[in-house]
């Protein structure tokens, strides 16, 4: 059988130990709570003053971080409180205070109070007796009292003595010659007194009254903002902009990249998907892109597509940007002139070229190694070395940046 804690042997022993466990846990959460409340006082009243509080706690590193070495460690979250909250709760003082730089002064106003004079009665104690200024007798040898005579007749020789006129029974017991039983009786016998008389005397003390100056000091602090304060709050409005114009931003192009996939998708409808049909598409659809960029940010209705309040085009890009993002180069070619007729261009000159009409001025992937008309009235000629086909960074061509990537190809 296993012994317990609250008595002798029995099988109560397991539910005695979890009882001492439950209080010893109940007792390190008291604890824990009333330092923190202490220390959360302290930490107010310094603020309050305006000073910073001296009393940070070490740095907590390691598995401190989570009081996982400690006792606190092992509350948990049915007694009330977690040690990722005990950890929060240490850590919150260590972040200093900041020191107001409002402009402030200090205004004292003087003025005169007269303290009352005051009468106060003091009362001595006097204690007076037969044994007042008598000398200690010396203890009799061998401290025994014993005697042949009466008790009164030894004390009555004992008053009549030379030696122990005058002495009273308290002394005479303290020395040894009677017992202290018989105290009273030798005081009666000697005609002395064991009983200390006490008397009182009071005096009088008067202190005259008299003007004390007080000097009362108010510091005066400035209702606006100091310049760290008005530093710390242009900081948090530039801060908040920022961000802010960030998300408009990144808000326009989002709504761009689905104009300009709806754009496509609407001319791609019901037709032919290939190489022609696939470019102009797209050029279509970065059109629509580069439009919503640099537009307004509103629907036809006039009201903002955006989430973020945009007033005055705030948030739309300017044509460079739109045109990196959107190409609007799609189909602008360059060839190598090979006939020079009616033409500025020198044969074997590089030049841009575009085109024809029927192209909508736009040259196709396939067109490449073809010729391309130059000069008046297209009596020169040139033969076409690369067409350009990058959508841009915002655009593509159904997820890819290239029409054979497209198809396959």
């Amino acid at each position: 059988m296993e012994r317990g804690h609250y008595g002798e042997y029995s099988g109560n022993a397991r539910h005695s130990r979890l009882k001492q466990d439950m209080i010893h846990e109940r007792e390190l959460i008291h604890d824990a709570k009333n330092e923190i409340h202490n220390e959360d006082q302290k930490y107010h009243a310094a603020s309050r003053q305006g000073v910073n509080p001296d009393f940070r706690y070490d740095p907590v590193v390691g598995s401190d971080q989570n009081l996982d070495n400690s006792a606190e460690a092992r509350f948990d979250s049915q007694y009330g409180m977690s040690p990722m909250r005990m950890s929060a709760l240490k850590n919150r003082y260590t972040a200093p205070l900041t020191q107001s730089d409002r402009p402030s002064y200090t205004r004292e106003k003087t003025s005169q109070q007269v303290i009352p004079g005051t009468t106060t009665s003091v009362e001595t104690a006097v204690t007076s007796g037969n044994n007042a200024g008598t000398s200690t007798l010396k203890k009799a040898r061998g401290g025994s009292t014993k005697t042949k005579l009466s008790n009164e007749q030894y004390m009555t020789n004992l008053s009549n003595s030379d030696k122990f006129k005058g002495k009273t029974g308290i002394e005479m017991a303290e020395a040894n010659y009677i017992s202290k039983s018989k105290i009273g009786q030798y005081d009666k016998i000697a005609g002395t007194s064991s009983q200390a008389g006490s008397t009182s005397s009071t005096s009088t003390v008067t202190t005259e009254p008299k003007i004390e100056t007080v000097v009362k000091k108010d510091e005066i602090v400035s209702k606006n903002l100091g310049s760290g304060e008005l530093l710390s709050a242009g900081q948090e409005v530039e801060k908040n902009r920022q961000n802010r114009y960030k998300a408009g931003r990144d808000e326009r192009v989002n709504i761009a990249k689905k104009d300009s996939a709806d754009a496509a998708q609407k001319y791609l409808k019901n037709r032919p998907i290939n190489e022609r049909n696939l470019v102009t598409a797209v050029q279509r659809g970065n059109d629509a892109g580069r439009s919503s960029l640099q537009g307004s940010g509103n629907d036809r209705h006039g009201n903002s597509r955006g989430s973020f309040n945009e007033k005055n085009y705030e948030f739309r890009f300017s044509r460079d940007e739109a045109n990196a993002m959107f190409s609007r180069d799609i189909g602008r070619g360059r060839a190598t002139v090979t006939d020079a007729s009616r033409s500025k261009a020198k044969v074997g000159d590089d030049i841009p070229v575009s085109g024809g009409s029927y192209q909508g001025g736009r040259f196709l992937p396939s067109d490449v190694g073809g010729t391309a008309n130059i000069g008046k009235k297209g009596k020169g000629k040139a033969t076409v070395t690369s067409v350009n086909v990058d959508p841009g960074t915002a655009g593509s061509y159904g997820g890819h940046k290239t029409p054979d990537k497209y198809f396959g190809r």
